[in-house]
């Protein structure tokens, strides 16, 4: 069996990373960053910039300003650093690759800087490969483009906490973990309908 586990929400916490760069980029553009909890919980529902940026007291119309500044830094070394492991992920991941090969699976822009960060959080080791690229859509069509040139024949599950996640698996058949850790919340990962939902990754080794 294949294993294609996602790393941002899955393995890692990434919030105050996401909400620090908010905040800062705000703060540039002359806006009122709104408070972590309220910038998270909107992220967890999914909402737009568009509504997001209002709140912070900017104008719709500096979306694009924003995320020009917001994407230049997301993936900063300097940023990357708050990157902290979920409890447990080590010893999941550990316990998954007893029941199959472990496959890395994330979008992100900049592969040096992600490498270097699994590096520093001392996770490659647990991994056959690291697949990453970058979507601008949901992320399901990189997703799907990565684990099909690996999953050949064999069973297969995924791991995420995202649409990108349940979607793929659903499009190549493979049994889908939705977890909770994330940038989505509990009802949204269940309208997707995935296999199984869990509150974290330390849960998906229980239920394998």
């Amino acid at each position: 069996m294949k294993i294609f586990c996602d790393l941002d929400g899955t393995l890692i916490d990434v919030a105050p990373r996401h909400y620090r760069v908010y905040s800062e980029t705000v703060r540039e553009l002359q806006g009122n960053p709104i408070d972590q909890k309220t910038y998270w919980d909107l992220k967890r529902h999914k909402s737009k910039w568009s509504e997001i940026l209002p709140m912070s007291q900017l104008s719709p119309d500096l979306e694009n300003a924003f995320l020009g500044r917001f994407i230049r830094k997301i993936e900063d070394p300097e940023y990357l650093k708050m990157d902290t492991l979920f409890p447990g992920a080590i010893e999941s991941i550990e316990k998954l690759r007893t029941r199959g090969e472990c496959y890395l699976v994330t979008l992100r822009r900049n592969r040096t800087n992600l490498l270097e960060e699994l590096d520093r959080l001392d996770i490659t080791r647990h991994f056959t490969e690291v697949l990453t690229g970058h979507s601008e859509n949901d992320g399901s069509d990189v997703k799907i483009a990565l684990i099909k040139d690996k999953l050949n024949d064999d069973q297969g599950i995924i791991i995420g906490d995202t649409e990108a996640d349940i979607l793929s698996g659903k499009e190549l058949g493979l049994k889908t973990f939705a977890v909770t850790s994330g940038i989505r919340e509990s009802s949204f990962l269940s309208a997707l309908q995935p296999d199984h939902i869990a509150t974290n990754i330390t849960h998906v080794a229980e239920l394998l």
